[in-house]
């Protein structure tokens, strides 16, 4: 899904390859990531390092599976501070709003999404909602960013996302 997202996002004109900085721990994803990104003239940055992306940007596509996320999300969350808050997109399915802002902490923004697959295609229908701490300019950049893929819907309320 992030690859999708990612690809969707330079395809859109939402932001060009190189603002774009990615990870993940093995070379195959890497070279998966890259071989998304052939035709470019510039590349995305990459890394190793979860902590080195979230870092380095002011928004984050969480593209964790779910079931690593309790290990992984509060150390990026530590990352998070009051002079450097952080806006986080998370694709992880079934994984709640109340879990994410707890491993993510208190300085960061959350949006909980929900891709389904044509996103690959840029044929998607994505619906997202976010934590109280969440901005209109938040809900706006949110929605540029996961209709890259296709179409995105603001829901309200949290409880809707499993009927869409």
């Amino acid at each position: 899904m992030a690859v999708a997202l990612a690809r969707g996002l330079v395809g859109a004109n939402v932001v060009q390859a190189a603002d774009i900085i990615a990870s993940a721990r093995s070379n195959a994803s890497r070279d998966k990531f890259f071989a998304a990104f052939a035709g470019c003239e510039e590349l995305p940055a990459w890394t190793s390092s979860n902590a080195e992306v979230v870092a380095k940007s002011d928004v984050v596509i969480l593209a964790l599976k779910p079931q690593v996320l309790p290990d992984e999300a509060p150390a990026l969350g530590a990352l998070c501070t009051a002079e450097s808050p952080k806006l986080f997109i998370s694709v992880a399915a079934g994984t709640s709003l109340a879990s994410l802002r707890n491993w993510l902490g208190p300085h960061a923004r959350v949006i909980r999404s929900m891709p389904n697959t044509p996103v690959l295609v840029g044929q998607g229908a994505t619906a997202y909602v976010g934590s109280p701490e969440v901005t209109e300019a938040d809900y706006a950049l949110a929605g540029r960013i996961l209709g890259a893929g296709g179409k995105a819907w603001r829901i309200e309320k949290e409880e809707w996302m499993n009927s869409v």
